[in-house]
């Protein structure tokens, strides 16, 4: 019975650790009108707080103060998607280091949807490794994104928490078995 308790603690933690590699930015508690900069462990670059751009982007969003903007994130990141609203073309870009250096993991040209001129849409970048920045190319104040979301990179901390937790239960487990032997 004591190991149903552990295997059932082990399983809470790793989901608890899971749902902390997930990242969203809405930029809904932000004032309007501001620069984003620092926001929720990220970085932000040549992004300013607007209000609503219709019923697809509510209450907040971001939109590129310049041709070049830039997210950077320095724990690092598996996945990222975001909905965006553009009125010309834009680049997104990962890059595997911060600044928009190292690598180029993945590219994406973001678009108006035809089927909702105007509207944000859902997009991804697919993307292989880990990225720690992304860089933003349009026209300025073409480009506005919301509901940004990553998958962090787990910190060491987190692994070691979940490393030991499987080990005490892979003890306990070994425990019991001699026990009844």
């Amino acid at each position: 019975m004591k190991f149903h308790r552990l295997l059932a603690a082990a399983a809470v933690s790793t989901l608890v650790f899971s749902d902390l590699s997930a990242q969203v930015f809405n930029f809904d508690d932000l004032v309007v009108g501001t620069q984003v900069g620092a926001y929720n462990g990220a970085t932000f670059t040549n992004f300013q707080v607007q209000t609503s751009f219709g019923p697809t982007s509510p209450p907040n969003f971001a939109f590129n103060t310049e041709a070049t903007a830039m997210f950077e994130f320095a724990p690092g990141f598996t996945s990222f998607s975001f909905t965006a609203g553009v009125f010309t073309p834009a680049t997104v870009s990962v890059y595997s280091g911060l600044g928009g250096t190292g690598s180029l993991l993945g590219s994406l040209l973001v678009t108006d949807p035809p089927s909702a001129p105007n509207a944000f849409a859902a997009n991804s970048v697919a993307f292989a490794g880990v990225g720690q920045s992304v860089v933003v190319v349009s026209s300025a104040g073409f480009f506005g994104w919301d509901d940004i979301s990553l998958t962090a990179v787990p910190e060491p901390a987190t692994w070691s928490l979940m490393v030991g937790g499987f080990g005490l239960v892979g003890i306990m487990a070994r425990r019991r078995r001699t026990a009844d032997a």
